[in-house]
């Protein structure tokens, strides 16, 4: 297999030409279909040493902050130019989706690893709080951020914090016109589950004037005449008020969903603007309750915005599943953030080489059938040489001999 497929959009990362060969083969051993993605596999397809892909993200980890960053922002720009609305009658066209997922280790012994709690128990290993940008239908990762324990703090002379901090520290400082280009603010919507409801990301996004959707914690106390307190599950459990039946597309779009919501506009505690308060309920299913800063903004439209949240699940579950997100086995962090940021790169790569609209298993699929059709297109081009038999011959022999030599092994 040849990477030259890779080396036109590698030219546009800027990539110092030292480094362009082992970087476009580690990527493309990240796009093409395997049951694991490590730098074995890398070495493997490319002939290459394995310490070549070590150095890679052991040193380099600006270098993988850098192309995902240039990566990102130029499929955006280029994204930007196709927006719309995210759902019918809403005033956003573009969100910030953020959320958080967890990098299992089966080593105790690697760097900056933590027990961290988790849906189904215990998990062992890193957190990244991911953060992306959905436009024209498309969801863009952009550079994650790590999560460092106390002890890791400590070695880097680095100040301890949260989560939430982080989150809000990103927010604080993000250069939007550099992220997307020409927009005006009133377009962007933040979407957030249940673990960023804090007074310290609204008052963050409230400084820079983003519109938010947050799904709000159960014991979050709200008010509708700034006087009375109460959680906002006991409010919408209330059976005084009524509930309003709307209808939702399915995520494939083929099917409605009936959803019965209800509406109120209040205040929350530690911050003083009013917002909406929205809270909808599926047959047989517990009831969820949003926040959302727009008092302008109906249930329906909330309800049909924040479920483009979703696609940041999709997105962990595919570079999971596929792009072997958790297949490195690097003792240091920095290297396994670098890994962590290849990944993120890869993804854009692999929606810009063949077709954003299918799915990343798919995409690797075809990238593997047309790099086979390099191949045979080579062998063509060789039939038209002379001593073209013998040529053909002598490269039929080597792969023999190689497959000989795997089986005997």
């Amino acid at each position: 297999m040849s990477h030259h497929i890779l080396l036109r959009l590698l030219r546009e990362l800027k990539i110092p030409s030292r480094l362009v060969k082992t970087t476009a083969w580690y990527l493309l051993s990240l796009m093409l279909p395997a049951d694991r993605h490590s730098q074995t596999f890398a070495s493997k397809i490319s002939g290459l040493a394995s310490s070549l892909f070590s150095n890679l993200l052991r040193k380099h980890l600006h270098l993988s902050r850098q192309c995902l960053n240039r990566a990102s922002r130029r499929r955006i720009k280029w994204l930007m130019k196709k927006r719309q609305m995210l759902s019918k009658n809403a005033p956003w066209t573009i969100a910030l989706v953020i959320d958080a997922t967890l990098h299992e280790r089966h080593s105790k012994k690697c760097q900056n690893s933590q027990k961290f709690t988790h849906g189904k128990g215990w998990v062992h290993g890193h957190q990244w709080t991911n953060i992306g940008v959905w436009v024209a239908g498309e969801f863009i990762p952009v550079a994650t951020i790590p999560f460092y324990t106390k002890d890791e703090c400590r070695n880097r002379k680095i100040d301890y914090r949260t989560e939430n901090k982080k989150v809000a520290q990103w927010l604080q400082t993000l250069d939007l016109k550099d992220l997307l280009g020409r927009h005006c603010s009133s377009e962007i919507v933040v979407l957030m589950d249940s673990g960023y409801d804090c007074s310290k990301i609204y008052e963050t996004l409230k400084s820079r004037k983003l519109d938010f959707i947050v799904g709000a914690k159960n014991n979050r106390s709200i008010s509708i005449d700034s006087k009375k307190w109460q959680p906002i599950s006991q409010y919408f459990q209330d059976r005084r008020r009524r509930e309003k039946i709307i209808r939702q597309k399915s995520g494939d779009g083929k099917k409605w969903q009936r959803y019965a919501v209800k509406q109120q506009i209040g205040y929350l505690k530690g911050l003083f603007p009013q917002v909406n308060f929205v809270s909808s309920r599926r047959s047989n299913t517990k009831m969820k309750c949003f926040i959302c800063s727009n008092l302008s903004v109906s249930a329906g439209v909330a309800i049909a915005c924040y479920r483009i949240r979703w696609s940041i699940e999709i997105f962990h579950r595919e570079i999971k599943s596929h792009l072997g997100l958790q297949d490195t086995g690097a003792h240091s962090f920095d290297a396994v953030h670098s890994h962590v940021l290849w990944v993120f790169c890869s993804y854009i790569l692999l929606r810009e080489l063949i077709e954003p609209s299918s799915g990343i298993k798919r995409l690797q699929q075809k990238l593997e059938c047309k790099l086979r059709v390099n191949e045979v297109k080579s062998l063509r081009q060789i039939s038209t040489q002379f001593y073209s038999v013998e040529k053909i011959k002598a490269k039929c022999l080597s792969v023999i001999e190689e497959m000989e030599s795997r089986y005997a092994a």
